[in-house]
């Protein structure tokens, strides 16, 4: 029963190919099968693909993925063992043991928005020989028309009444059941995971998602969240739903009140302190405070390191007045990738750390890593003529929103600020003059797509 020009869609169909175990290739002695998750195609949500392939070792099969069409997106590949029962083969197959070692390719999927999508063919190969699947296509509803999904209401408990600008406060999401019943300890219903939940974080608040604790989805917390407001006004969230797994999961608005810092004065010229804290959230603190972030001066770093200073002065000079430059223009994390790219690459490393640490903290930013040294410092080459050069995937950002997937309407998961530290990964290629998107991952965990443009490697 080949998939060639079969629609995938409705949880009854996906059941239907799961086990009728449709022989997609079997080129060269490879059989290849395709499983389709049971989870419903629902725009908003995940949903995996299988590849089984006749093989018994991992780590010597391969497979080829075909480019995928707007609005699929692959979060995730998993590839391990599994066995396969070859009972349920086409009439006609051999006689068999039960089960056989078989290698298994799990390709996960985010499905940003509804339409009939063409996927295949993959390409699979294994000592044994190839096998080219057959194209199928994949149905992805819209949430809002999804038959039979069961709804299950969200909560926000422990929010404040009101805050002031610059204090914190933790509160979390709890998730009911389907039936709409208040979800209690031991209660069976398994969870999305939290980036689901997670809303986007409204400009002028800092919004950190913190560790899930043990029981924590027994009793239906989805999310755990720290608030800490930057400006008077209100924290604002908007109602949203999205589809996983069959269950369509409603969050309801959340409206806090910020008011004016303590112990500000009255006016509009008021300025209040810094934010307690909020520094380690990556918040621009000082600006939201009403103060200009000021680059540090050299002798900052001349007082962190004498010696160096008087070793290396000149050549460290000339960087500060570039980087100093790019500050005052606005290209702030261009400034710090020039004073990171030097503390990890100039024999006088110290000294450009000791600005970088001042510069991040006039953003509002504290206890952002330092650079690990590379190499042997006889081995590197004068620092002017490294300047420029990208040392490897670390990048400074521009601020931007962090999205599940790659399109600019994707959900949003957080906000940086500028001049966060992130490690780059894949890429996705810009085609038909489409914007290109970076995965990465911050240095305070946070992990997404952003616009290729925000990015800043050193």
């Amino acid at each position: 029963m080949p998939l060639g020009g079969r629609s995938i869609g409705a949880a009854a169909a996906l059941l239907a190919l799961l086990w009728a175990a449709p022989l997609l290739g079997a080129q060269d002695g490879l059989r290849v099968m395709l499983e389709p998750s049971l989870e419903p195609p629902v725009a908003g949500s995940s949903w995996a693909l299988t590849i089984l392939a006749g093989y018994p070792s991992p780590g010597a099969v391969s497979a080829q993925e075909p480019p995928f069409p707007d609005g699929i997106f692959l979060e995730q590949v998993a590839q391990g063992p599994r066995a396969v029962s070859l009972a349920s083969w086409l009439a006609g197959a051999p006689q068999a043991p039960a089960a056989e070692r078989w290698t298994a390719i799990e390709y996960r999927f985010a499905l940003s928005r509804p339409g009939t999508f063409r996927i295949g063919p993959f390409a699979v190969s294994a000592p044994l020989g190839a096998a080219l699947t057959e194209p199928f296509y994949l149905e992805v509803r819209d949430p809002s028309l999804a038959e039979g999904a069961r709804r299950r209401a969200a909560a926000w408990e422990g929010a404040p009444q009101g805050l002031r600008a610059g204090e914190s406060a933790s509160f979390l999401l709890r998730v009911g059941e389907a039936g709409g019943a208040a979800q209690g300890p031991g209660a069976a219903q398994a969870l999305p995971r939290a980036a689901l939940f997670m809303p986007p974080v409204p400009p002028g608040h800092m919004l950190e998602r913190l560790p899930a604790l043990a029981g924590d989805e027994a009793q239906g917390i989805a999310l755990r969240l720290r608030l800490i407001p930057l400006e008077p006004g209100a924290f604002a969230l908007e109602p949203s739903s999205f589809s996983y797994g069959g269950e369509a999961f409603d969050v309801p608005a959340l409206l806090i009140p910020v008011g004016p810092w303590a112990g500000a004065a009255a006016g509009p010229a008021a300025q209040g302190p810094a934010p307690p804290g909020g520094a380690g959230f990556g918040g621009t603190a000082q600006a939201a405070a009403g103060s200009p972030a000021l680059f540090p001066p050299k002798g900052a770093a001349e007082a962190a390191s004498p010696r160096l200073f008087r070793r290396h002065g000149a050549e460290f000079g000339e960087a500060h007045r570039s980087a100093l430059g790019l500050w005052e223009s606005g290209r702030r994390a261009e400034a710090l990738a020039e004073l990171r790219r030097g503390e990890r690459d100039h024999p006088a490393g110290e000294l450009f750390a000791a600005i970088r640490r001042e510069a991040e903290a006039a953003l509002g930013i504290s206890g952002a890593p330092d650079e690990r040294r590379r190499g042997p410092l006889s081995a590197l080459p004068p620092f002017r003529e490294m300047r420029g050069a990208r040392g490897g995937r670390s990048a400074v950002l521009r601020e931007t929103p962090v999205r599940r997937v790659p399109d600019p309407a994707g959900e949003e998961i957080a906000r940086l600020a500028e001049g966060r530290t992130a490690t780059v990964g894949r890429e996705s290629a810009a085609q038909g003059g489409r914007q290109r998107w970076a995965l990465i991952t911050a240095s305070d965990g946070t992990a997404g797509w952003i616009p290729a443009e925000k990015i800043v490697l050193y």
